[in-house]
């Protein structure tokens, strides 16, 4: 969740950069800087990789939950048919 906020404050910030729409978010009325420029991309990329490496491990981990349930299910019909033998 917190990725998905600074997403979105990069988001304007790149667009600020890349375009004078709206009111800027910075200060002063000047540009940024290509060192600023730089360090907003980046932190975009990170974000975006951060995002994307959450949802591939919700994936995985939904599907293993899944898995371990019908395990437990299994599990607990094969015990009670031995208790039921006895």
């Amino acid at each position: 969740m917190g990725s998905l906020v600074i997403l979105i404050l990069l988001s304007r910030f790149l667009i600020y950069a890349l375009m004078d729409i709206g009111p800027p978010p910075f200060e002063s009325a000047t540009r940024p800087d290509i060192p600023d420029l730089f360090l907003i991309l980046a932190s975009l990329v990170a974000v975006l990789f951060s995002v994307d490496v959450w949802l591939k491990q919700r994936k995985f981990v939904s599907r293993w939950g899944e898995r371990f349930e019908k395990l437990n299910a299994l599990e607990k019909q094969l015990l009670s048919d031995d208790k039921s033998m006895d």
